[in-house]
């Protein structure tokens, strides 16, 4: 018997990141991404958000699979199930400000943890809401774009990491190669 639901307890969580990933209108899908050097597809990290651009739950952060392979060309989307919630999932997620037009929010990425990553909500100019990830990214403050994982040989092994973003302060590209 504990054998059937332990195998029905796996079947469930497969079904579940096989979902497609729902979002409302006031949310932001992708507020930045991680992509690996073995294939085309990403992990997008996004934000449920209400009418006031604040957080509709308690843990509002979104990770998912957005697929670009196979001719889905980024149309497909998925959750991510029990072996990569522990490398790309969210460790941790605590409002730290909360304005009238939008929070910030400070969060740990368990891919990124060793770096501080903030996401800044507010309104956009036209309406709806928009979402920024800001971290240090080669000594400047910068809003994240995404992260490019170079993978080793072997099972799990991470050669490098390139970071790429935009900084606060000017606007000029920013870029960190780290080296696992």
């Amino acid at each position: 018997m504990r054998r059937a639901t332990i195998v029905l307890a796996v079947l469930a969580v497969a079904a579940v990141a096989e979902a497609d990933v729902a979002f409302d209108r006031h949310d932001v899908q992708t507020i930045f991404f991680i992509d690996k050097s073995d294939d085309h597809n990403r992990v997008d990290y996004g934000i449920h958000l209400d009418t006031s651009c604040h957080p509709a739950s308690g843990s509002p952060m979104e990770v998912y699979w957005r697929e670009f392979e196979n001719g889905h060309d980024g149309h497909v989307t998925h959750g991510l199930n029990m072996f990569e919630g522990p490398v790309y999932g969210v460790g941790s997620q605590r409002v730290a400000e909360s304005r009238d037009d939008g929070m910030t929010m400070d969060i740990v990425i368990r891919a990124l943890s060793s770096r501080h990553l903030s996401v800044r909500t507010g309104r956009r100019p036209t309406g709806g809401c928009q979402a920024q990830a800001i971290t240090t990214i080669a000594g400047t403050q910068a809003y994240l774009d995404h992260v490019h994982l170079t993978l080793g040989d072997g099972a799990g092994s991470l050669r490098f990491a390139d970071i790429y973003g935009t900084a606060v302060d000017g606007g000029a590209q920013v870029h960190e190669h780290v080296v696992h």
